[in-house]
């Protein structure tokens, strides 16, 4: 029984974190918002220092271990979308770029050549940050799945598989 509630303590506290460590619903209008919908802001004042410089640094080690341009930790949006397989589930993300020449392509021509994306999601009512990086030029895509202590769920793939 002790076992079951030290879990619920562990769990509720993750998902309470999660929630608190970004802005789910914006007051301020946002800085851009794309074709599809997808609304942009600037990442800070919505989203936690501390998760930001953990997301930046993740994103940082992720790029460089897989031989990707990193990005500019201070080029971030945070956007908010709906999940193009389920229009009902909203999609949280913290995008980083790697030059405002990068970022304004992917912003306004809608062609990301070297994206950089953390999405927050939960798997089994644990929040995880899931990585993608891409690169046009590079030919390449790659995911990883990271629990909210930082553990490593998926060094390959995304938080769903």
């Amino acid at each position: 029984m002790k076992i079951l509630l030290v879990l619920l303590i562990i769990i509720v506290s993750h998902q309470t974190k999660a929630q608190s460590s970004f802005n789910l619903d914006p007051s301020q209008p946002p800085v851009y918002v794309s074709e599809s919908g997808t609304k942009y802001w600037e990442c800070e004042g919505l989203v936690e220092s501390n998760l930001l410089e953990i997301t930046a640094g993740e994103m940082v080690m992720l790029s460089d271990h897989h031989g990707l341009p990193a990005p500019n930790p201070n080029l971030c949006l945070y956007s908010i979308s709906n999940n193009i397989l389920d229009p009902s589930v909203r999609m949280y993300a913290v995008d980083y770029y790697i030059s405002v020449d990068s970022m304004e392509t992917c912003l306004l021509d809608n062609y990301c050549d070297n994206f950089r994306t953390v999405n927050f999601v939960a798997v089994g009512n644990e929040p995880k940050r899931q990585y993608l990086l891409s690169s046009v030029e590079l030919n390449t895509t790659h995911m990883a799945c990271v629990d909210w202590s930082g553990g490593i769920s998926n060094p390959t793939g995304g938080c769903m598989e």
